[in-house]
């Protein structure tokens, strides 16, 4: 954090990121896309990640500390929060296949669909729960039916 009560984006304090001040610098005033989801996100003036459409600077490398022009993209609070590493999860790698779920960044694999053999992203979370099978709800009612296991009472 600085003393900046110059900058444009400066709250009345004048305390504001460092992160913050290089990336209004970089890019500018005004909306911009989230860097990961494309949200439109805006710069709010003493904005933190509880004000909704709040502009926040994310760190690709992961390192707060690397205040770098070439290392802050502009991100909304929802991707920001999911690249961090929060109860044990780790931050997503720009590498790593993925899929916007629930208006969130997160890991997909990709399936081949049982009915028409087309691929497909799911989340890990819906092949764990024997879901994810199908590419659509179209494939998933034309499939033929498993037979189901009988159960014995005994």
């Amino acid at each position: 954090m600085r003393m900046a009560r110059s900058h444009p984006i400066a709250p009345p304090g004048g305390i504001t990121l460092i992160s913050r001040i290089v990336l209004y610098d970089k890019i500018g005033p005004g909306e911009h896309p989230c860097h990961w989801c494309n949200t439109p996100v805006r710069w709010i003036v003493g904005g933190g990640p509880a004000t909704p459409g709040s502009l926040l600077a994310d760190h690709l490398d992961h390192d707060r500390a690397n205040d770098a022009a070439d290392n802050l993209v502009p991100s909304c609070n929802r991707c920001n929060a999911h690249r961090t590493k929060r109860g044990g999860r780790a931050p997503l790698r720009d590498d790593e296949l993925t899929m916007i779920w629930s208006g969130v960044r997160t890991r997909a694999v990709e399936r081949v669909c049982e009915s028409c053999g087309g691929s497909f992203l799911t989340i890990p979370a819906q092949v764990k729960k024997g879901r994810g099978r199908f590419c659509s709800q179209s494939c998933a009612r034309h499939a033929p039916r498993k037979p189901r296991q009988p159960r014995y009472l005994g």
